[in-house]
């Protein structure tokens, strides 16, 4: 009798160890599988910010090129300007001595 208590007991103990181990199973094959997502995840991160990083520098690049081309005209207008303004001058000076050579 005692010893049919003792395998009863050693049975169910030996169920219950059974069900732990599987969940335990189950527990490390979700933790893989989780670990596996996170992991894809920071990889997704780390492209999404490298891609970023890049649209940020060609943001810059381009920048620096419009400001240097608005400098370029700028200077090429002032140029003109100065030109335009000589040539003013000269017909303004021009003009006058027409004016005085008729009069």
């Amino acid at each position: 009798m005692q010893k049919e208590r003792e395998t009863e007991i050693l049975h169910a103990l030996n169920l219950e160890v059974k069900g732990i181990s599987e969940t335990l199973h189950e527990k490390q094959k979700s933790l893989g599988l989780f670990n596996s997502d996170i992991e894809a995840m920071i990889e997704a991160k780390k492209s999404d910010y490298i891609e970023w990083l890049n649209k940020q520098a060609s943001a810059k690049n381009e920048k620096q090129y419009l400001l240097q081309q608005l400098a370029q005209q700028e200077h090429k207008n002032a140029k003109l300007d100065m030109e335009n303004e000589k040539f003013l001058t000269e017909r303004m000076d021009i003009t006058a001595k027409k004016w005085n050579i008729h009069s």
